[in-house]
């Protein structure tokens, strides 16, 4: 392996490791949803059509 491919292996390597690192600091600081383990929508859960109509005058 010559130098330029070594670099490009650490770099590729070097960029892996920090995206792995921010994916477990990142959920370690999620708390679950009111609605449960699996909820996707989050807040979006409070949006009522009432409020939907509200907005919209």
């Amino acid at each position: 392996m010559d130098m330029p491919e070594s670099k490009s292996l650490s770099a590729l390597l070097a960029g892996a490791f920090v995206m792995t690192m921010n994916a477990t600091v990142f959920a370690a600081g999620c708390e679950y949803s009111k609605w449960g383990k699996n909820d996707e929508r989050g807040a979006a859960n409070y949006i009522t059509p009432e409020l939907v109509l509200a907005s919209s005058r």
